[in-house]
């Protein structure tokens, strides 16, 4: 239930920051100013919500004055888990900047596409990364306790949930995704929308393996291997810098939509090629296992 409403929340946020988006920038005519302060002004909305839920129906999971003493190996282990995640998502972010250099050549046309697609495409994976999270704290706390079975069944499970979400979503693209992105775009200029549904129609069906990916990543997490994650990270932002690279060196056609064409796919590709995540975890979880069962 906790995570339940803190996943609304954070959906809450999303849509927040597109209505601001559409208020200060069209609106307003803010421009760049207006677009910076909606993510400001949905965030912390977001983070506010958050807090006060937890003041109100959590309160004993606010640590009290004995809780904060120093425990043996606790920080260190928090600090090396913290760092993992914080550098799987810089690594993560930075080929997304670099890409986006690419995507700025393109026009100003195919920018405005990207970024329409790019609002609906956050959309559509939130549900994918609160399942993520979710499998997080799920594997960790049956980790402890001992129970590899529910690791696999509760993976299961997750997959499947997200496999549902996707078959939705590449629904709701493929059925509604021009008049969705002629909205947002505020323009029926061909160039715009046609490029925009390109973009979401390419990355939407790759959500069939962003799902899992998600789902083993966080697993991962949760038992406490933090190398491979970061590693998938690393291997998807070489895919991208590869993309903008090989756009520089002149070795793809200039077209607009060839390059969007490629910033969608190229990504999901590296997405495809991480599967092998699926090998490590199984070996994880046997490997779990036996030391429980060694335990008991």
């Amino acid at each position: 239930m906790y995570c339940a409403r803190l996943a609304t929340a954070g959906r809450r946020s999303v849509f927040v920051n597109i209505g601001l988006d559409l208020l200060f920038v069209n609106g307003f005519h803010m421009g760049i100013q207006g677009a910076a302060w909606a993510t400001i002004i949905s965030q912390a909305l977001s983070a506010v919500l958050c807090l006060g839920y937890i003041l109100l129906k959590f309160r004993d999971i606010i640590p009290e004055k004995d809780e904060w003493k120093p425990v043996e190996g606790q920080y260190s282990e928090l600090l090396t888990t913290g760092l993992a995640m914080g550098f799987m998502s810089l690594v993560v972010n930075f080929g997304t900047i670099v890409l986006q250099g690419a995507i700025n050549g393109l026009g100003t046309a195919i920018v405005a596409a990207h970024t329409a697609a790019r609002k609906v495409f956050d959309i559509f994976t939130v549900s994918l990364y609160c399942l993520g999270n979710a499998m997080t704290t799920f594997v960790s706390q049956n980790m402890g306790a001992g129970e590899p079975a529910r690791i696999r069944r509760g993976i299961r499970h997750a997959v499947v949930i997200a496999t549902g979400i996707t078959t939705v979503l590449v629904i709701i693209c493929f059925a509604f995704g021009r008049p969705v992105f002629t909205w947002l775009a505020s323009t029926d200029n061909p160039t715009i929308v046609d490029s925009a549904v390109m973009y979401s129609r390419i990355s939407i069906v790759f959500f069939y393996v962003l799902g899992p990916l998600f789902i083993l990543r966080c697993s991962l997490q949760g038992m406490g291997r933090k190398v491979i994650p970061v590693c998938s990270s690393v291997v998807a932002c070489l895919f991208r810098c590869g993309t903008y690279g090989t756009d520089q060196l002149g070795l793809h056609d200039d077209s607009a939509d060839g390059g969007l064409f490629r910033e969608a796919a190229g990504t999901d590709v590296a997405k495809v090629r991480l599967k092998w995540y699926n090998k490590h975890y199984i070996g994880c979880v046997h490997t779990s296992r036996n030391n429980a069962e060694n335990t008991l």
